[in-house]
């Protein structure tokens, strides 16, 4: 099944292990084949992984794209999302929908609720700086 992707000027994308810019108009491509996609906006660099559910993302994001192992990460993400729900009890729903996408290798879809995980972190921190 093909892909649609349409990018913005200058806007980034990576297909695989290349990234790509886009010129100064927008464009319209399709891909046609299995290979991770990922929109540089989404991309969370180890250097910008200041907190634990961005080191998760960072960590899944890693697999997506082919970088390292899913055995490899498999015992990282466990202990991330322990710490995690340790930390705050309330993200146990969130990283029951991660780890269940995450095991059945639905990666992309594990990013994307880990984006939904990262702002209700940045909530919660927010929360609890508020009340100090």
């Amino acid at each position: 099944m093909a892909l649609r992707i349409e990018l913005k000027p200058h806007e980034r994308i990576i297909i695989g292990k290349v990234a790509l810019t886009n010129g100064p108009t927008r464009t319209t491509f399709v891909v046609d084949g299995r290979a991770p996609i990922l929109r540089c906006k989404d991309v969370i660099t180890p250097e910008e992984a200041d907190t634990v559910c961005k080191k998760l993302y960072v960590l899944i994001e890693r697999v997506y794209l082919e970088e390292i192992s899913f055995e490899e990460a498999a015992p990282h993400f466990h202990a991330l999302a322990a710490e995690i729900v340790g930390a705050a009890p309330s993200t146990k729903r969130f990283l029951a929908a991660i780890a269940e996408r995450f095991v059945a290798e639905n990666l992309y879809a594990a990013l994307k609720l880990c984006r939904k995980l990262i702002a209700y972190e940045r909530s919660v921190i927010a929360h609890a700086q508020q009340a100090a």
